[in-house]
């Protein structure tokens, strides 16, 4: 959590280690935070969940950094261009497409090949000077889609971490 939270006495706090010194120091641990979890016997589990979540609000921020670009090339206030998560929650994303990634199931809902059209679409719209995560993602559409992945699912973006399942 961000120091600012724990001066507040909220956020998140993720602990692993031995499970009897967490169980110890679990109720003062708890007064410094809105939220506190336990993550397991592995040391370093809490510091990889820790950027687990940062790598998620970082690619989220500069997601919405590239959506406000594309609003400003099409001339929608980022204001405006917003609204769409008030009823778009890309929470289901990360729920339903994330749980077939996690097991190397890229069965296609949303094909790779058609996914990249889109973000050539969102680069040409936006101008690739004013984008930044895009590109990137561009460029490993492209490597896959060289690797014959175009019928995939777009989570085949994930193959090199978590490999096809076998059918």
């Amino acid at each position: 959590m961000s120091p600012k939270m724990c001066l507040e006495g909220g956020g998140i706090m993720m602990a692993s280690g031995p499970e009897a010194l967490f169980t110890r120091v679990a109720e003062g641990l708890r007064a410094m935070t809105g939220r506190l979890e336990y993550m397991g016997e592995r040391v370093d589990a809490a510091a990889g969940f820790k950027l687990f979540g940062n790598a998620m609000i970082l690619s989220i921020t500069a997601g919405l950094a590239d959506v406000f670009a594309i609003g400003k090339a099409m001339d929608i206030d980022a204001s405006r261009a917003l609204e769409l998560f008030g009823f778009f929650n890309p929470t289901g994303t990360i729920q339903g497409r994330g749980k077939l990634m996690a097991t190397g199931n890229y069965t296609a809902s949303f094909e790779l090949a058609m996914a990249r059209k889109d973000v050539r679409l969102m680069i040409e719209t936006a101008g690739a000077e004013n984008v930044h995560l895009l590109p990137a993602i561009a460029a490993r559409m492209d490597t896959l889609l060289a690797a014959g992945h175009g019928q995939d699912d777009v989570g085949v973006l994930a193959v090199d971490a978590v490999p096809k399942q076998k059918a």
